[in-house]
């Protein structure tokens, strides 16, 4: 009796020690926020963290499993930032612990990217993640003097599983940057 007992406790406790936090809300991401900081500092030593402002999570629209794994992932911002924006990226969780997503650009270098997200009158920075296409969305757009659009782009990026990586995507890149560019103002004001 005794040997089952204590067989069913070993059996048990890796169970118990190999779960992981798996956060789904923007309350479980704050929750995450010190680790989160100090991931920022590894990946990015020579970029201002938490300077003026603290790490933080974008908005709730900015928390989504957008690779299907069962665990969200969370635009995080830097805490620094320029007058109308700020600096951010996206972060995942492997083992119960924040890491940096991993981007494929389209030369094929891979590597962590910084975002900007915010806005002025003459310009737009934003970033999305879209679960349906499992990927990441960047949008740009800027008026010239005259307060006419000059420029809209965009980048998008989808989920690799097999190189854990996000990918970029021209097509996909294509599609939305026309559907979101046709939607934006051909004039200041």
């Amino acid at each position: 009796m005794r040997t089952v007992i204590l067989l069913l406790s070993l059996t048990t406790l890796p169970l118990a020690q190999t779960s992981a936090p798996r956060p789904q809300s923007l309350a479980d991401w704050q929750s995450m926020i010190p680790a989160i900081g100090k991931a920022l500092k590894t990946q990015f030593p020579e970029e201002r963290i938490e300077a003026p402002y603290p790490v933080g999570i974008l908005r709730a629209g900015h928390v989504a499993d957008i690779t299907s794994d069962g665990v969200s992932e969370a635009l995080v911002s830097f805490g620094a930032g320029g007058a109308s924006t700020s600096q951010v990226t996206l972060v995942r969780v492997e083992a119960g612990k924040p890491v940096i997503a991993l981007f494929r650009d389209r030369a094929g270098k891979i590597g962590p990217i910084i975002f900007v997200e915010g806005a002025s009158v003459m310009h737009t920075d934003g970033v999305d993640l879209l679960q349906r296409e499992h990927a990441v969305f960047a949008i740009h757009y800027n008026y010239g003097s005259t307060g006419k659009l000059h420029h809209c782009g965009g980048e998008a990026y989808t989920w690799n599983a097999q190189s854990k990586t996000f990918d970029y995507n021209s097509a996909l890149t294509r599609k939305l940057t026309r559907t979101t560019c046709s939607q934006v103002p051909k004039k200041v004001g």
